[in-house]
């Protein structure tokens, strides 16, 4: 059985800027994205590297430029990078390295949820980080990986540049946020001569993506998501998950026991942007029943990965039962920007800045989650009609291209009282 599932990342920052008595005299925030070259340096730290924690954390330093230049996922790294500024590493503290459980679940458009996310907070000392900087992004000390690229923005998504002086503090937040679908409905698939849907499904909610909580340390990758590295358990067993099919989480086990599988093995795609996961069970001495297939680390109660039948399936005994699960990462630019709306009590229209060599727009819009009507447009436009009055609703954009289209984006807009 080979089933595939897409993850994406998704990059925010937040500046704050502070004055000799400690005085927020400007904040900041706005997303970025992730360079190609980050996508695969993540990927190949989380599944083949074997250095320890602090080098792995070392690949997300801070680093500060004076590029102007709009971000593309092509890019090589920030555009023009001071060298005379030494760049910030994430220390090796609870506080300034952040597991964030409250944000597993939350939904980020196109029907991902967050499933693991972590913030890094780099501290700049009085004058430390003088100068004017216009462009920010995280990598290797050496910058031999470049892993994010942002212009310095303003609230409504101007690029600036921001001065700091010789008697000012700066700091910056980093939020990174790994989302995937809910979950994955493969269908109904033939195995050993009968069918049966199959659903695969990230555990968001359990406790192996917890980090803060009783198994992991607050600023570890050790037992997440993320961390590929540690698999060593593929088990089938008869127990269920219950999965929330409207939310997509799950309880955190499908209990204590099961026919083990080999250990889990990895191989990475060629181009870096994938992986695949493959465990074998060989033939049995009796029928093997299986309801849920767990991959995980550290034993059963740390799932990663279930794998969900209806009805169970029945492996004969003398059969051999492979499971090869393919994740790919979805390298994306940065959302649509400029995003303004306008109200009546039926009707919302919505405009945005054009996106650099788009082909379309996808629009998805819902209300309380349900979605009410989708469109596909090719300018920066979009009116929806026949909708409640004084009821809020969310519109989903993603800009495609014919390379590496636009992460999807959720703005609110609330129709006027009739």
């Amino acid at each position: 059985m080979k089933v595939t599932a897409n993850s994406r990342l998704i990059g925010q920052v937040e500046i704050e800027k502070r004055n000799s008595s400690g005085e927020i005299t400007q904040a900041l925030s706005f997303d970025n994205i992730f360079l190609l070259s980050g996508y695969k340096r993540i990927i190949h730290n989380l599944t083949v590297n074997t250095t320890n924690e602090s080098d792995a954390r070392g690949e997300f330093s801070l680093h500060l430029g004076t590029g102007t230049s709009e971000p593309k996922i092509t890019d090589t790294g920030l555009e023009n990078r001071s060298t005379s500024l030494s760049p910030k590493s994430v220390p090796n503290s609870s506080d300034l390295f952040q597991a964030l459980t409250d944000l597993h679940g939350q939904e980020v458009g196109d029907g991902k949820v967050v499933c693991t996310a972590f913030r890094f907070t780099y501290n700049y000392s009085e004058g430390q980080a003088e100068g004017v900087w216009t462009e920010l992004g995280l990598g290797d000390p050496d910058y031999a990986w470049p892993v994010t690229r942002a212009l310095i923005r303003d609230e409504s998504g101007t690029p600036m540049s921001l001065t700091v002086l010789s008697d000012e503090f700066l700091t910056v937040r980093y939020t990174i946020k790994i989302a995937v679908d809910k979950f994955y409905d493969l269908g109904d698939l033939d195995i050993f001569g009968s069918m049966h849907n199959v659903k695969l499904v990230y555990p968001w909610r359990s406790y192996v993506l917890d980090t803060g909580g009783s198994y992991n340390t607050s600023y570890t990758f050790e037992g997440t998501f993320l961390d590929y590295r540690k698999l060593d358990l593929a088990m089938a067993q008869t127990g269920n998950p219950s999965l929330n099919e409207s939310t997509g989480s799950t309880s955190y086990n499908a209990g204590s026991s099961g026919e083990y599988f080999s250990t889990p093995s990895l191989t990475l795609d060629a181009d870096g942007l994938g992986l695949t996961i493959e465990a074998i069970r060989n033939p049995t001495n009796e029928d093997m029943t299986t309801k849920t297939i767990t991959i995980g680390t550290g034993g059963y109660y740390r799932p990663c990965i279930y794998l969900i039948f209806d009805p169970a399936v029945v492996k004969p005994a003398d059969y051999r039962m492979t499971i090869s699960l393919h994740i790919r990462y979805g390298p994306e630019g940065a959302p649509v920007r400029g995003v303004a709306h306008t109200a009546t009590s039926d009707s919302l229209a919505f405009t945005w800045d054009a996106y650099a060599n788009v082909t379309e727009y996808r629009l998805v819009l819902k209300e309380a989650g349900t979605v009410i009507e989708e469109q596909t447009v090719t300018t920066e436009s979009a009116t929806f009609s026949g909708l409640t009055a004084a009821t809020e609703y969310e519109l989903d954009i993603k800009p495609l291209t014919a390379t590496y289209n636009g992460h999807a984006s959720l703005h609110d807009a609330t129709t006027e009282a009739a």
